[in-house]
């Protein structure tokens, strides 16, 4: 990684920023990523680890485990470890893309391993930043209904479910979950970004045939997962 900083165009700003967006993927690996090593290396890397070096698999492993790490990186550490809003995520996901192509003309991943991972990542550069826009958008549903409630009497809830939710279809303005569960209110704005398929982790409660959003997680998208 401190190589490519080197060699980015655009002055120490540019470089600056990527660095960031580099070292979110750093601490992943250093993290997680040991989790997909072979059992040779994961030795190698837990006796270093044990040691008290708890920076060593990015220093230990190369390009082809950074790319073996994407998956995990797009689709569980950029929705549950970090907190940014979408303009960062796609940001992130850009400065990823910009490295993994120049492993890629460096020739330290493969031509085969670097079209997988730059599929990835157009993928995410599409999808992250709308699922991070649907989990702000419902987030302030939920604070909105969680002040009316403070404000007056409301008639208690039917039924509560607190789930991972899996989007069944989307209207303007209405969002459904499978399991019979939905619709709830939502912007259009939240439903022009919701996909079929992707999960949000939920709290609903149920007035009569009225849904509400109470809490919100994070919202996976399908193709992350």
């Amino acid at each position: 990684m401190d190589a490519y900083l080197a060699q980015l165009a655009g002055g120490k700003r540019r470089a600056r920023e990527v660095g960031e967006s580099l070292e979110l993927l750093r601490h992943g690996l250093d993290g997680y990523a040991y989790q997909h090593l072979a059992r040779a290396d994961r030795d190698r890397w837990s006796a270093a680890f044990d040691d008290g070096d708890e920076t060593c698999f990015s220093r230990m492993f190369g390009a082809r485990e950074v790319a073996r790490y994407l998956d995990e990186f797009l689709g569980y550490f950029l929705i549950r470890k970090v907190l940014m809003p979408e303009d960062e995520v796609a940001r992130t996901v850009e400065d990823v893309r910009g490295f993994i192509e120049w492993l890629a003309v460096e020739r330290e991943l493969t031509p085969a391993g670097a079209r997988k991972a730059l599929g990835r990542i157009a993928t995410a550069s599409a999808d992250l930043p709308a699922a991070e826009r649907l989990g702000r958008l419902l987030h302030e549903i939920a604070r909105a209904n969680e002040a009316k409630a403070r404000r007056g009497a409301i008639p208690e809830l039917d039924e509560v479910v607190e789930d991972f939710l899996v989007i069944e279809r989307v209207a303007p303005g209405r969002i459904w979950f499978l399991d019979g569960i939905g619709p709830i209110k939502v912007p259009e704005a939240a439903s022009a970004v919701a996909r079929p398929g992707w999960t949000v982790n939920l709290v609903l409660g149920r007035r009569a045939a009225a849904w509400e959003v109470l809490e919100v997680g994070n919202v996976y998208p399908e193709t992350l997962a």
